[in-house]
């Protein structure tokens, strides 16, 4: 859903709502908060809305790789 909206918009979003970023990575919503919770996923203030920028997300996931060894 999210990579449909990405490539229908000339530019790349940029900032994510909780439910957007959480659907990005394919996790639930709590496992997303219980992550900004812990401090491993910053998030931008606006306003009164939390959002998460795409490099924050896309940084966890550098992060979180694994080589799979036999």
């Amino acid at each position: 859903m999210i990579q449909r909206k990405m490539t229908d918009n000339k530019k790349a979003k940029r900032l994510y709502s909780r439910k957007e970023a959480a659907e990005f990575l394919g996790i639930s919503l709590s496992t997303l908060i219980r992550l900004i919770k812990r401090g491993m996923i910053p998030t931008v203030k606006i306003g009164a809305r939390r959002l998460i920028d795409r490099q924050d997300l896309d940084r966890y996931v550098e992060m979180n790789k694994e080589v799979f060894k036999e």
